[in-house]
């Protein structure tokens, strides 16, 4: 991208964004996730650097080859590799160590969470917050996951301490300070939103559009959305 403020250019840049992105079996995604939001950032943001911090959690298909096309396309994609599928929230926190950014954003490897509404996050952080989600007035999920997600909602402001006018979600954005003291936490079971809560309560979430999955179907299965919740009982700050 001719003239676009990468990474290794940070001396000439106001501000450097990281884009973590944990990915599974996201090989007809993962490419155009990062183009777009490239994209969208010169388009809105052409002083900010970027890099992305792409995490492959033991993905059955070839998106550790895509990711690997991308690091030699671009100096400013690193990739991670994990051994073994660790579970999302694992795969963050890996992504959070390698993150070098003043801002990190959190975004899904499906494309619902569009890079086209990255610059609505970006703003609205930049009036002071800690922390902002991006909250979806429409969701553009099953019936199923649209009933777990407002479960999870009620149950993480009982047991996990989030702000009751909060609305958390999967796309969020933080600054460095954040970041710093999330990485310090060494439990094998972390649950990212509830190590935010305990770092920060200068949050606020900006309402955002909920994009349909662009291919395939959700990885959470029934099974993988009991165990994450069990993540709450474990879960430790």
């Amino acid at each position: 991208s001719a003239g676009f403020a990468a990474a290794e250019t940070k001396e000439n840049q106001l501000m450097l964004v990281s884009i973590v992105v944990p990915c599974y079996n996201s090989e007809h995604t993962i490419s155009d996730l990062v183009e777009l939001n490239i994209q969208t950032l010169q388009n809105s943001y052409p002083d900010y650097g970027v890099e992305f911090v792409l995490v492959n959690a033991y993905s059955k298909d070839h998106t550790m080859d895509i990711i690997r096309s991308l690091c030699q396309k671009y100096s400013f994609v690193k990739g991670i590799c994990l051994a073994k599928n660790f579970g999302q929230h694992n795969a963050i926190m890996a992504g959070l160590q390698y993150a070098q950014g003043d801002l990190i954003v959190g975004m899904d490897d499906d494309m619902q969470t569009h890079p086209s509404q990255l610059p609505i996050l970006l703003a609205k952080i930049q009036e002071g917050y800690d922390l902002v989600y991006g909250q979806y007035p429409v969701r553009k999920n099953s019936f199923f996951k649209n009933l777990t997600s407002k479960f999870n909602a009620v149950t993480s402001r009982i047991l996990l301490g989030r702000p009751k006018t909060i609305v958390s979600s999967n796309y969020w954005v933080i600054n460095r300070m954040v970041r710093d003291e999330v990485i310090k936490y060494r439990s094998f079971n972390p649950y990212v939103d509830a190590i935010f809560y305990r770092v920060t309560h200068n949050i606020a979430d900006v309402p955002i559009e909920h994009f349909k999955r662009e291919y395939g179907s959700s990885n959470y299965t029934f099974r993988k959305l009991v165990k994450l919740w069990f993540a709450y009982f474990s879960f430790s700050a």
